[in-house]
C-alpha cells in the first residue's frame, strides 16, 4: 500500500514537473513573438514612412518633369545656363574694371 501512495506521488510529482515545463516553454514562446511581432511592426511603421517620403519624392519629379518641356523653362534654361540669347537682343557687358592703380 505505501509502494502505491509513493508511486502515486511520483507520478503526481512528474505530471506537475511536466504541466510547470510546459507553461514554462508556452510562456517562453509568447514572450519571443510578442518581441518580435513588436519588432516587425516598428519596421513596417519605418517603411510606411519612406515609403510616403518616396512617393512625394516622385510626384516633385512628375512635376519637373512637366515643366521642362515647356517653352518657357527651355528659354530660362537656355539663357542661364548656356548663355544663348534671342536673335534680336542686343548684348550689353560690362567691362573689366581696372584695379592695378
Amino acid at each position: 500500500m505505501a509502494d502505491r501512495k509513493k508511486s502515486k506521488n511520483k507520478l503526481k510529482a512528474v505530471r506537475l514537473f511536466i504541466i510547470i515545463a510546459l507553461c514554462v516553454y508556452f510562456s517562453y514562446s509568447l514572450i519571443t513573438q510578442q518581441v518580435q511581432i513588436h519588432s516587425a511592426k516598428k519596421e513596417i511603421s519605418g517603411l510606411d514612412a519612406e515609403i510616403s517620403q518616396q512617393q512625394q519624392i516622385k510626384e516633385e519629379l512628375e512635376k519637373k518633369k512637366e515643366l521642362i518641356n515647356t517653352p518657357e523653362f527651355i528659354e530660362k534654361f537656355a539663357r542661364e545656363e548656356l548663355g544663348l540669347v534671342a536673335p534680336d537682343e542686343i548684348i550689353f557687358m560690362e567691362a573689366p574694371k581696372n584695379t592695378s592703380k
